[in-house]
């Protein structure tokens, strides 16, 4: 069903519903919408709130409706590129209102979500990165992005093209490896900033009996116990139901 008529060239990616049941959208275009699902017919337009976001293709609203815009930075992995999550809140939503909630430079930023604190977790080049919910610098967690994936301990953990995350109600991380063509679990351990923490392939490349095409988005039912995810060269939305092997 078309719930949204689409923006004219603006390539929609991310998505979130505020708790209020407004739908934005980020537009890789360098777009920013808006749709009130309560307030409006699938005939009226998306209120287009920022542009000139370039590479947007992530967004992400808090509990009280404020939201976390990113921008994935340049099309390439280069130096010159800026990866920036900028801040609104739920009522300055204009492009004139906007604020730089953290930037990284030199990196591409590719996703983001809550940890159980109402902290930021955020994706980028050189791995997955805390911010604290009041603002602050980027603290590296674990990870980095090479050639090939490595699973085992987070600390040595390297992934090759994680296209989305998502944070379940224990605090582990399922994500989509598009690169390596596999789901991969990072099992929380005692410490909260992952330090402990172990990286294991969940589906994909034969694990399972599976073999996937093209994993991009995640995400993670509310009780923890499904995870759904698109596959895209398989043309498929897939479901993994979380077992007691895979739990422990």
């Amino acid at each position: 069903q078309l719930l949204i008529n689409p923006v004219a060239g603006g390539f929609p990616y991310g998505i979130t519903l505020s708790p209020d049941n407004k739908l934005y959208i980020a537009y890789k275009a360098g777009k920013f919408g808006m749709f009130d699902l309560a307030g409006t017919t699938p005939a009226d337009p998306v209120i287009i709130l920022q542009q000139n976001t370039a590479n947007a293709v992530d967004v992400l609203c808090d509990s009280e409706g404020n939201l976390y815009a990113l921008c994935r930075g340049d099309g390439i992995w280069s130096d010159r590129t800026c990866g920036t999550i900028y801040y609104c809140s739920k009522d300055k939503m204009s492009d004139s209102e906007k604020e730089v909630f953290v930037q990284f430079e030199g990196e591409q930023i590719l996703a983001l979500d809550f940890d159980l604190d109402g902290n930021l977790i955020v994706y980028a080049k050189s791995g997955f990165y805390r911010i604290p919910a009041e603002g602050g610098e980027p603290v590296h967690l674990f990870g980095k992005t090479g050639a090939a994936d490595v699973d085992g301990p987070a600390s040595d953990a390297v992934f090759m093209d994680v296209y989305d995350f998502a944070i379940d109600p224990e605090g582990n991380i399922w994500m989509t490896d598009y690169g390596a063509k596999k789901i991969k679990l990072v099992r929380i351990g005692e410490n909260p900033d992952y330090s402990d923490a172990v990286v294991e392939t969940i589906a994909g490349g034969g694990v399972r009996n599976s073999t996937l095409t093209g994993p991009r988005c995640i995400d993670v039912s509310s009780d923890g116990t499904e995870i759904y995810f698109t596959d895209a060269n398989n043309h498929a939305i897939q479901k993994i139901t979380v077992t007691e092997e895979m739990s422990e």
